[in-house]
């Protein structure tokens, strides 16, 4: 606290130099001068610290010491003021400085969207936006309770969101609604028949009768459990047939992919350019080499200024890095068109969580500068779909 008062009023540093300093110190205590910090720098002379009234006193005890003073260096407000009051225009820059960092403080400037959700944040933003939250918006008048109940009726996905104002940041949590599952509609009369011909390699009849076992072979849309139930009593009822039948099945697909290419690669050329982002203004300020936009990958990196104190300015600084790109034909090996090929049509597989990829195999021809290559993959897959006949 001490501290704060002597740079708030001012205090110096002086050096004392005579042949009896402990006279000096003395008289000093006597008197009730207020002194810190003294330290002797050789026999005859030493430094200490003292507030500016105690050193109008000085002449009258550096008489009876026989002792000199001369201030060293001048310390707190009232020196820094007096240095830069004839500066009217940093002075006016200063305080105008200020007073927008504190304003802007009290609008909206950042949006942050966190939590486990489906929902894209495109559409949480426009959301918020539509009730008054987006940038530039005033935070004191923003209803955050009034605003979250609205939202949450109006977007039944979410289960949960609230909004966090921290200064001119406003971190929106959400979370999604965890649907029930489906209700399984056991009544009425239904057959399993099979998606896709196969051979059979296990069946599970939860409901109904099976019309298949294992190694049979079956084509599309053969009933593979009817919806017949007999009882212990003989008596044989309708039901809605339910199971799981699995099939060993072979998929067939093919693609053609072209031997000439065009790669793309870098000439080495590159540009980069800050510009301010003040709200939808940009402000350029510094490009560095020149290169032509048609044909380039450009890294763009945004970051926010911040003052300390987590104060945000409607500022942003935009670095973009843009290198220079051509594109060159190029003709591709058969045996690496063969690998990006057999990769392609794996992906395009349709393939669950229960079914299993057990072999595939490939064929290729080339012809006419292009390559046409054929898979057949061997599954099993779950391949028991509901069937209502016609008239039930």
């Amino acid at each position: 606290m001490n501290g704060i008062i002597h740079a708030l009023f001012g205090y110096l540093k002086i050096e004392v130099y005579g042949a009896d300093l402990n006279r000096f110190l003395n008289l000093c205590a006597s008197e009730n001068i207020l002194f810190w910090g003294h330290q002797r720098t050789s026999v005859d002379r030493m430094t200490l610290y003292l507030p500016v009234p105690a050193f109008y006193q000085m002449p009258r005890i550096t008489r009876r010491a026989c002792c000199r003073v001369h201030i060293v260096k001048r310390f707190g407000l009232p020196f820094l003021l007096h240095r830069i009051k004839p500066r009217v225009a940093l002075l006016f820059g200063v305080f105008l400085f200020v007073f927008c960092a504190w304003a802007s403080s009290l609008f909206l400037w950042e949006i942050t969207i966190s939590g486990p959700t489906a929902i894209p944040q495109e559409r949480i933003l426009h959301a918020l936006a539509e009730h008054g939250v987006s940038q530039g918006a005033y935070t004191k008048s923003l209803n955050i309770d009034h605003i979250k109940n609205q939202m949450l009726l109006e977007m039944p996905d979410l289960i949960y969101l609230n909004i966090n104002l921290h200064g001119s940041r406003a971190e929106v949590m959400v979370r999604d609604r965890t649907r029930p599952p489906n209700i399984v509609d056991e009544t009425g009369f239904a057959n399993i028949v099979a998606s896709q011909g196969g051979v059979i390699e296990r069946v599970v009849v939860y409901e109904g009768t099976p019309e298949v076992k294992k190694g049979d072979l079956v084509v599309p849309g053969q009933i593979l459990a009817n919806g017949y139930m007999t009882g212990r009593s003989g008596v044989t009822v309708p039901t809605r047939a339910r199971a799981d039948v699995y099939a060993r099945t072979w998929d067939h697909t093919q693609a053609i992919f072209p031997l000439s290419v065009f790669e793309r690669y870098k000439t080495g050329k590159e540009r980069t350019r800050y510009t301010l982002i003040f709200g939808r203004s940009r402000i350029k300020i510094f490009e560095k080499g020149s290169i032509h936009d048609s044909e380039c990958d450009k890294i763009i990196k945004r970051s926010r200024l911040v003052l300390p104190g987590g104060i945000t300015l409607p500022i942003l600084l935009e670095r973009e890095t843009a290198s220079e790109c051509r594109l060159e034909a190029a003709d591709l090996a058969p045996i690496s068109a063969i690998d990006l090929v057999a990769n392609e049509l794996q992906r395009k597989l349709s393939l669950v969580a229960t079914d299993t990829l057990l072999d595939c195999r490939f064929t290729a021809e080339q012809s006419g500068g292009a390559l046409m290559m054929k898979m057949t993959a061997e599954c099993i897959k779950q391949i028991g779909v509901e069937q209502i006949p016609k008239g039930e």
